[in-house]
């Protein structure tokens, strides 16, 4: 897999995938309105937002 410029193509709407962010590093995340979400990884992490993405790639295929 490679990693996508968000400068390209997007991925559509609610599709999982792992995204870089300049603030937040490489994290899984989504599209939802026009806005990058993502789940915080503790109780004080982020609102869930992303503001500086700059890269995507669809989530890998899990283990077997």
């Amino acid at each position: 897999m490679e990693w996508v410029s968000v400068k390209d193509v997007l991925p559509v709407d609610h599709e999982h995938v792992l995204v870089f962010d300049k603030r937040e590093g490489i994290c899984r995340a989504y599209i939802y309105l026009n806005s990058w979400s993502h789940y915080p990884t503790g109780s004080y992490a982020t609102d869930g937002c992303l503001f500086d993405v700059s890269h995507w790639m669809p989530l890998p295929e899990p283990p077997m």
